[in-house]
């Protein structure tokens, strides 16, 4: 299979709060492709090779795509080995960092938290509701806050992100929130993951508070 032939199989990543619908959006928007936000079944965030396996076959069965991918914020577990095995052979690999800044990102996370959910803790249901969405984030001591642990989030999220970033530059790139409303950086983005026919789309970024739901 020449590199021309290869679809390009793109990851998204990013907190959840920090505009992976609006990038979802984005790329799904170019000629040929499918890519989707948080398809079901969503990931673990402790890494299973069964799950990231079947999540690509899923992506693959859409014969008549050449851009074939998935945003969500549980796949950074899945970065390293992904970019270390053959699969670059197969596809066009890229994964799409989304970073939105601290504060904005915490604050949109506790809110949409809302004292109900903690899903940086193991926990039997009884101080915290149980939500479907507890495997797909890291957990912490259960001493810490929500916010507390909100705050760990982000920093070591951000922190994995930088160090793939150096580790794979030609498979891994991030992005600024705000850069998703300028044409020349989502020109940018587009054209680190080979996108020829690029459709920028000007204001893209319509919902800043949008994500895992």
């Amino acid at each position: 299979m020449t590199e021309l032939s290869k679809k390009t199989l793109v990851f998204g990543i990013g907190t959840g709060r920090c505009g992976t619908t609006s990038l979802a959006k984005l790329l799904n928007s170019q000629e040929n492709a499918f890519v989707g936000h948080e398809l079901s079944p969503i990931l673990p965030w402790e890494q299973n090779i069964n799950a990231i396996r079947n999540r690509i076959l899923q992506l693959d069965h859409q014969i008549h795509a050449e851009l074939i991918g998935d945003v969500g914020m549980y796949y950074l577990p899945y970065v390293d080995c992904l970019c270390k095995t053959n699969i670059n052979d197969i596809f066009n690999l890229k994964f799409i960092a989304i970073k939105r800044d601290k504060v904005s990102t915490v604050n949109s996370l506790i809110k949409k938290l809302d004292n109900k959910y903690n899903p940086f803790q193991k926990h039997d249901g009884t101080k915290w509701e149980h939500y479907q969405w507890d495997k797909s984030f890291p957990k912490y001591d259960n001493r810490l806050t929500v916010f507390d642990a909100c705050c760990k989030y982000w920093d070591e999220y951000y922190d994995r992100v930088e160090k793939l970033v150096e580790e794979f530059p030609t498979n891994v790139k991030c992005f600024d929130l705000n850069d998703m409303n300028s044409k020349h950086k989502v020109d940018e983005m587009l054209s680190f993951i080979n996108i020829k026919n690029r459709n920028t789309i000007s204001n893209i970024h319509i919902n800043k508070s949008v994500s895992f739901k």
